[in-house]
């Protein structure tokens, strides 16, 4: 599932550009049978390994901010670098 949010838009997010996956297609992108797939997600949205968005969207918090945290190096680093 990583995988699948390291190559979401935006980066980060288990969706297909606005529309999240189901369970159905998580199911098919990784091999698991649907009924693997569904209980998986609910034991790691139990342990809060991942986030939802208000449209429901899948998230990896740690993902989107290291993301964020990239955007603002590269800015930084357009303007010389020292964010100070």
């Amino acid at each position: 599932m990583l995988c699948l949010a390291a190559q979401g838009e935006p980066f980060g997010y288990l969706c297909d550009g606005e529309e999240e996956l189901s369970p159905e297609e998580i199911a098919r992108m990784t091999g698991f049978t649907l009924k693997q797939t569904r209980r998986l997600l609910s034991e790691l949205e139990r342990r809060r390994v991942f986030s939802r968005d208000d449209r429901g969207r899948i998230f990896s918090r740690r993902m989107v901010r290291d993301a964020d945290e990239l955007r603002r190096s590269r800015a930084h680093g357009l303007k010389g670098g020292n964010p100070n």
